[in-house]
């Protein structure tokens, strides 16, 4: 299904129910000179709001794509930097992270997406925190069950939440399930994030939350670029 056969659907069908229904109400005005020129305006009308809801459709998922990555940048970067500066994962970190976060969004809306309205930028910001705030809620619904997850991966971010800080402090073999060669030499951007949220909700499976927001931005980030720059359809894009 090509994304512009979809959009003239979306165009047609309320036209034709609402020309079915002013005939079946009205009949005589199917042959009136003034009921035709009303029925050319609505068609019109139609036109230009379908047109606008499918454009804005499209940019705001790509938007909201963008706000999420944006997001997962400031989990990651705000405490990493914190933890260069000798501090340990705490709440103000998250606090400080939101608030990079709107500003850096805003500064993307306006250059990249040439946007200025507030109130769109509100929409688009609040779908965003609904998402991930949704991640966190599923993410902490089910518990994890494989065997990395469960071993130097949650001994991780369990250790990180309550206080290591990886650049100062290399863990013992003690301090572990004897997991401390991974923690000490393994990339631990993910972890950080994980952290922080662990550190936010108390529920260490939500720190899993960032799986389930890099995958929707990822698909509506890749939909648009797809679709804008390859020139596929919307079904192919998807």
């Amino acid at each position: 299904l090509d994304s512009a056969v979809l959009s003239q659907w979306i165009r047609l069908i309320p036209q034709i129910l609402l020309r079915l229904l002013l005939k079946s109400v009205c009949p005589f005005f199917g042959k009136n000179r003034n009921f035709s020129e009303l029925l050319g305006i609505l068609d019109a009308f139609f036109v230009v709001l379908t047109n606008k809801i499918c454009m804005t459709l499209t940019q705001r998922l790509y938007t909201i794509g963008c706000f999420l990555f944006i997001w997962y940048a400031c989990l990651a970067i705000i405490p990493q930097i914190s933890l260069l500066l000798g501090f340990k994962i705490a709440l103000w970190q998250f606090g400080l992270s939101a608030a990079v976060f709107v500003m850096a969004a805003w500064f993307f809306f306006r250059k990249n997406l040439v946007q200025t309205e507030w109130k769109s930028f509100g929409l688009n910001l609040f779908i965003t925190l609904l998402i991930f705030s949704a991640s966190i809620l599923i993410s902490s619904q089910f518990i994890d069950l494989s065997f990395d997850g469960n071993w130097y991966h949650l001994d991780a971010v369990y250790l990180l939440k309550n206080g290591w800080n990886p650049v100062y402090e290399v863990l013992s073999t003690e301090q572990t399930s004897y997991s401390d060669k991974y923690l000490n030499h393994f990339p631990k951007t993910s972890w950080v994030v994980s952290a922080s949220i662990y550190n936010l909700t108390g529920i260490v499976e939500s720190g899993k939350s960032v799986n389930l927001l890099l995958l929707i931005a990822g698909l509506f980030v890749g939909q648009n670029l797809l679709q804008s720059k390859f020139q596929l359809s919307g079904f192919l894009a998807w």
